[in-house]
């Protein structure tokens, strides 16, 4: 006799066949039945789910969940060394720095396609390859991180973003990814739910493909004398996307 899981962790996967909120494997709190009723009582079951994993991620990152590490590394050649230090429970990959001066980086295509919900990523350059076409919905920079080469990055499911306060070239807010001085938006999270947006006063640059289909966004408020870089605002599917200055 087949026995169908009623519950199963987001971060580990581990089934459970009995009603659980906390994951005896990895420390998740709110794994949340499955939602046979409405389609409205099933997207906030979605939402509240996702928002459990970023609160999660949060914990892991800051060393306030213990998570089992499974390291490695892999050399291309003598003047650079990769990714050192990750771990990977399916849900929630982390990436940090190799541990001396050359250089590290996040090779192109290590997270396309990735089935990872969060990820942690500390590199000192990070190929703006690895993130494109992930399904991650949550991303974390770490303090290391000093660029990300090759332009924009598209992640289809991003809906939070997370910048360590001690980076000194990027910083975050309300998963929207600004330089340090928020004086340059790089990357508006696709999901954010809000239907317009006020690009602050302090930012001078919207960087190329900024804004890159976001799905909900209707209108966009920018300061006069703003600079639009080439591709700055990218629709699809007929979508309309209006420009408001103040």
């Amino acid at each position: 006799m087949c026995i169908i899981p009623l519950y199963q962790c987001p971060i580990c996967f581990k089934e459970f066949n009995k009603r659980v909120t906390v994951c005896d494997c990895c420390g998740f709190e709110g794994i949340s039945p499955p939602c046979f009723h409405k389609d409205e009582n099933l997207d906030k079951l979605r939402r509240d789910e996702l928002f459990a994993i970023y609160k999660f991620t949060k914990a892991v990152y800051y060393n306030k969940i213990s998570f089992k590490n499974d390291s490695y590394e892999f050399i291309e050649d003598e003047k650079s060394i990769k990714v050192t230090g990750t771990f990977d429970r399916r849900g929630l990959v982390k990436i940090i720095c190799a541990p001396d001066d050359k250089v590290s980086y996040a090779d192109d295509g290590l997270l396309a396609f990735h089935p990872a919900v969060s990820l942690i990523i500390d590199v000192n350059n990070l190929s703006s390859f690895v993130l494109d076409e992930s399904r991650a919905s949550i991303l974390f920079l770490g303090p290391n991180c000093k660029a990300i080469d090759k332009g924009y990055f598209f992640m289809a499911s991003l809906r939070y973003l997370f910048v360590d306060e001690k980076n000194e070239f990027f910083s975050s807010d309300n998963n929207v990814l600004y330089d340090k001085d928020k004086r340059k938006l790089i990357h508006y999270s696709r999901l954010k739910p809000e239907d317009e947006f006020t690009v602050p006063k302090s930012v001078t640059v919207v960087g190329k493909n900024s804004f890159i289909a976001p799905k909900f966004l209707k209108r966009i408020f920018l300061p006069y004398g703003i600079k639009l870089e080439d591709g700055a605002i990218y629709s699809y599917d007929n979508q309309k996307i209006e420009i408001i200055y103040y």
